[in-house]
């Protein structure tokens, strides 16, 4: 291997940009790695496209990500609803915002106390109220509700929950075990094209918790769900959606 530095390369032609690339991260071809062993003006390319690399994440680094002021305006319930809803859903597919929010709800709490229920009401309020003019909402009926399992025990089960809706069936069962919930769900309905890849949205404390994507089966699930009282909000690709409120997820 050479030990000095020199100003053109030993083997022309040239690696490429794709080839030195491709060595940064580990997936060179073996000759690329051969000649970069040896050729101490290969390496220097790659140190420099390394650096430009490195430069150009830093300044592409959460570029779409709302800026924390309006996190916190998100929070507090003060954003218009044509914005609180993109960032709902940005902070449902973002750790680092996800991240940031839970941070600044620490905070909150820790300077503020526990912050009145009616903050985060209206927070949730207005989301929903945007989807309500955004999408033809309806409103799930409990056909058969729950019937509670042996208290005390450890994974104790419940019967599944179901809910019509204008002429489509949703099954919940809803498992309980270690302080923990899992929701499996259940689409049943004529013309199920429609809901084929729906998103699935799990609403606590006024706020959406979780987002999922049903498959083209009909079925959907969430694991590791906190207990409590929760809402759940289903829409089809169409603009149709279905709300199921009061679900009771206590373990």
């Amino acid at each position: 291997m050479d030990t000095e530095f020199t100003n053109r390369c030993i083997s022309p032609p040239e690696m490429d940009d794709r080839q030195l690339s491709a060595y940064l991260d580990g997936v060179a071809e073996d000759e690329v790695v051969q000649h970069l062993s040896q050729c101490s003006y290969s390496r220097e390319k790659a140190r420099k496209l390394a650096a430009w690399q490195a430069e150009l994440k830093a300044g592409l680094y959460r570029l779409t990500c709302p800026p924390s002021l309006e996190l916190g305006e998100y929070q507090l319930g003060l954003l218009a609803r044509s914005r609180a809803v993109p960032i709902a859903k940005h902070i449902a597919e973002c750790p680092h915002c996800a991240r940031e929010l839970e941070q600044l709800r620490t905070f909150l709490r820790d300077e503020m106390g526990e912050p009145e229920p009616s903050v985060l009401q209206r927070a949730g309020d207005t989301l929903r109220g945007y989807l309500n003019d955004l999408v033809g909402v309806m409103t799930g009926r409990i056909l058969v509700g729950p019937q509670p399992g042996l208290t005390g025990v450890r994974g104790s089960a419940r019967e599944p929950i179901s809910i019509e809706a204008d002429g489509i069936h949703v099954i919940l069962d809803i498992q309980a075990a270690d302080g923990r919930a899992t929701v499996l769900g259940q689409l049943a309905a004529d013309g199920f094209g429609e809901w084929t890849g729906a998103e699935v949205d799990l609403w606590q404390a006024g706020e959406p918790q979780r987002t999922t994507t049903m498959d083209d089966i009909g079925t959907f699930h969430f694991d590791g769900v906190l207990p409590g009282p929760a809402e759940l909000l289903i829409t089809s690709t169409a603009g149709r959606a279905i709300s199921v409120p009061h679900l009771d997820l206590t373990a």
